[in-house]
């Protein structure tokens, strides 16, 4: 992995391969952590992974922008690279084995890890609006959770 500077700035000019994963959830759940003593994933409960290495992708200078995500920053300022599929987690040993050690006390893998903690936050949100579909698209989020819980439990 060659790390280039321009000012203050740091970037690459391709992906270094399987540490780069890209950030494919529509709440950005991947970059979020429960905040500490609480349990249950709710929009309330939740904030910014601190020190969580980032690449943001710039279809314009065709570079990987290095940001790291703090804990005060705001979600939404990465909702465009999400949205274009242009944000990444730059998976260093440290966040790995962060990420190993969550998964495990889940027991689930990594993309159904990350899909339940995505298909909750999304419930939550939906159940706050008005409409005729919503109970639709809350049966619809909670057979996908209910798949999801079948294939651990038959474990």
């Amino acid at each position: 992995m060659i790390i280039h500077n321009e000012g203050n700035c740091q970037y690459l000019t391709k992906l270094p391969g399987e540490a780069a994963i890209k950030v494919r959830s529509v709440t950005g759940v991947e970059l979020m952590q429960l905040k500490q003593n609480k349990k249950k994933w709710s929009i309330g409960n939740i904030e910014p992974r601190d020190s969580l290495p980032l690449l943001l992708f710039s279809p314009s200078s065709n570079r990987y922008w290095m940001r790291t995500l703090g804990a005060d920053h705001d979600i939404n300022s990465y909702r465009r690279y999400i949205k274009d599929g242009n944000l990444y987690i730059l998976f260093n040993d440290e966040w790995k084995a962060r990420v190993i050690t969550e998964r495990e006390k889940e027991g689930m893998s990594y993309f159904d890890y990350n899909k339940t903690r995505e298909l909750l936050l999304l419930q939550e949100i939906i159940s706050k609006k008005e409409g005729t579909d919503i109970k639709t698209k809350l049966r619809a989020i909670q057979l996908q959770l209910n798949q999801i819980n079948n294939k651990y439990e038959k474990r």
